[in-house]
């Protein structure tokens, strides 16, 4: 398996694991956890290679025909191989830890396979069985022990965000609520101001109506004064009136007794003077 192959199958974007529903994320987890399981055991292959190479090398003989430039060429060659081992076995792990801290919840589902495949071994694509050597379990741990590190400083990172998003919501609504008491607040004053606005109104008004009031009231004694003067005048020309009325019931009064009594003598004369007329006869 090539690097630039290894780098590809090591290479996916948080959003995409932000929607793989959990099913999924544990198979994927799964599947890439047997990749660099199998990877680091191919790694540590080469390095414990390079270091066999390395040890033949110190042990070759040196003298005549060229042994002690072959012996050289050996021992160098053989610190390249194994310096190329370990620089790619340090890579992988890079890689592997990048690739496992990619979220909280993967880095989990990564941790948590890969230790059961270290205990209890895995079959590879080609339906191999692989069971990783001392080495290679020691640099996997390493690279769980960094998955649950990431994930208990992230899950830490998450409860406080959590906790200082809730400050900030709480903080939010008492924002809120203050703006819509100010809001109500203001409503309130605009109202009292219209209220007041229109009492001022009123009482300006009312000022003029009273003053108005008060002319009229004025006038209307007036015209009372005028009336009542009219009607004790009115009370003296009655009396003088009904005494000049009786005065002149008593004359006629008078002068009927007069005419009644003229009216009787004239009876009388008459018939006396009838009576001496029938004597006559």
């Amino acid at each position: 398996m090539s690097e630039k192959k290894m780098s590809k199958e090591l290479q996916i974007s948080s959003k995409k694991l932000g929607q793989m529903s959990q099913k999924e994320l544990e198979k994927f987890a799964e599947e890439k956890s047997k990749i660099i399981l199998e990877k680091i055991e191919l790694s540590t292959q080469k390095i414990s290679d390079a270091k066999d190479k390395a040890e033949i090398a110190k042990n070759m003989k040196t003298g005549l025909f060229g042994k002690t430039k072959k012996k050289a060429n050996a021992t160098a060659d053989a610190v390249i191989i194994t310096n190329e081992a370990v620089a790619e076995m340090n890579e992988l792990l890079q890689e592997s830890i990048r690739f496992t801290c990619l979220s909280l919840s993967f880095a989990q589902a990564m941790s948590k396979h890969m230790s059961a495949l270290i205990v209890s071994g895995f079959k590879n694509r080609d339906g191999e069985f692989v069971k990783l050597s001392a080495d290679s379990e020691e640099q996997a741990l390493y690279i769980v022990q960094q998955a649950e590190a990431f994930a208990k400083n992230q899950l830490e990172v998450e409860m406080k965000q959590a906790a200082q998003d809730s400050k900030i919501g709480t903080l939010a609504d008492k924002v809120s609520r203050n703006e819509s008491r100010l809001n109500e607040k203001d409503k309130i004053d605009a109202e009292q101001t219209q209220r007041l606005e229109e009492l001022d109104a009123m009482l300006s008004n009312k000022d003029l109506v009273d003053q108005k009031q008060e002319e009229a009231i004025k006038k209307n004694a007036k015209s009372i004064k005028i009336l009542f003067d009219y009607t004790k005048q009115k009370d003296v020309l009655d009396k003088k009136q009904s005494e000049e009325i009786e005065l002149i019931k008593k004359q006629q009064s008078k002068r009927l007794c007069f005419a009644a009594i003229v009216i009787s003598i004239v009876s009388l004369v008459v018939s006396i003077t009838n009576i001496i007329l029938e004597l006559l006869k």
